[in-house]
C-alpha cells in the first residue's frame, strides 16, 4: 500500500479507535509515512494504557525526527515497561539526542544516527522481556488496510484502492473487505474491485465480489 500525506488525517483518527491492534497499526503507519502531522497525536499515544502502543508511538516518533518529540521521549525513558524505555532511547539516539535528555552539540533532530546502527541502552536492573514477534511489512500493510475500513474519509478509499494492487493477496483481501465495510462511501472503488474479482486467488476473488455487492446495496439505499 502506498501511504502518503493524504493518509495522515485518517490515521490520526484511527489512533483513537477502541481496538488496540488497530491503534498499533495506525501508529506504525504514521511512523512509516514520516509526516509532521502525526507528531502531536503520537506524543499523546506515548501515554496510552497499552504498552505496545506506547512502544509503537516511540518508534514512530524516532522515524519522524521532529524536535517537538524530544521532551516527551525523554519522559518515556521513565515508562514502567522496559520495551517502551528501550524504544524511546533508540528514538532519541536516532534523532541525535543524548538519553539523559541533554541536547547534543548539533540540531536536536539531525538524524545523524540511523535506525539500523543504534544500540540498546541498558538502564539498571531489568528483566529479559518476552517480546512480541516483529510484524512483517506485509502484515503491517494488511493491518493498515483493516484500519482504513473504519475511517469515513475519501483518502481512506483512495488508499484502499491502491492496496488492491498490493503484491500480497492478504493485503488485497483486507483492502477489499474494508472497502465493502465502507459501503456507499466506497462506490468509486467498484471498477477496481471488479478488476480483482477475477483473481486466481479464490479468497481474494470472493472478498472483492462480496465487497462490491455490499457497496451496491448500500448505494441503492443511500
Amino acid at each position: 500500500m502506498r501511504l502518503g500525506e493524504p493518509s495522515v488525517g485518517p490515521l490520526v483518527d484511527v489512533l483513537r479507535d477502541g481496538d488496540p491492534d488497530v491503534r498499533w497499526s495506525a501508529a506504525d503507519a504514521l511512523g512509516r509515512i514520516g509526516h509532521a502531522g502525526g507528531v502531536v497525536p503520537l506524543i499523546t499515544a506515548l501515554r496510552d494504557s497499552r504498552w505496545l502502543l506506547r512502544e509503537a508511538a516511540a518508534k514512530a516518533l524516532g522515524r519522524i525526527e521532529d524536535s517537538r518529540a524530544a521532551e516527551p521521549l525523554v519522559g518515556a525513558l521513565r515508562d514502567p515497561e522496559w520495551l517502551v524505555r528501550k524504544a524511546a532511547a533508540e528514538a532519541l539516539r536516532a534523532a541525535g539526542m543524548a538519553t539523559d535528555g541533554r541536547p547534543p552539540a548539533g540540531p536536536a533532530f539531525g538524524g545523524a544516527a540511523r535506525m539500523g546502527s543504534r544500540r540498546c541502552v541498558r538502564n539498571g536492573r531489568h528483566r529479559a522481556p518476552l517480546r512480541r514477534p516483529r510484524r512483517s511489512d506485509a502484515h503491517v500493510r494488511e493491518s493498515a488496510a483493516e484500519a482504513f475500513g473504519r475511517v469515513s474519509d475519501p483518502a481512506a478509499v483512495a488508499a484502499l484502492v491502491a492496496a488492491l494492487k498490493d503484491k500480497d493477496p492478504r493485503v488485497q483481501r483486507a483492502a477489499a473487505v474494508s472497502l465493502g465495510r465502507l459501503g456507499a462511501e466506497a462506490r468509486e472503488a467498484l471498477d477496481a474491485l471488479a478488476a480483482v474479482s477475477g483473481a486466481t486467488d479464490d479468497k481474494l476473488a470472493k472478498a472483492a465480489t462480496e465487497a462490491a455487492d455490499r457497496i451496491r446495496r448500500a448505494t441503492a439505499l443511500a
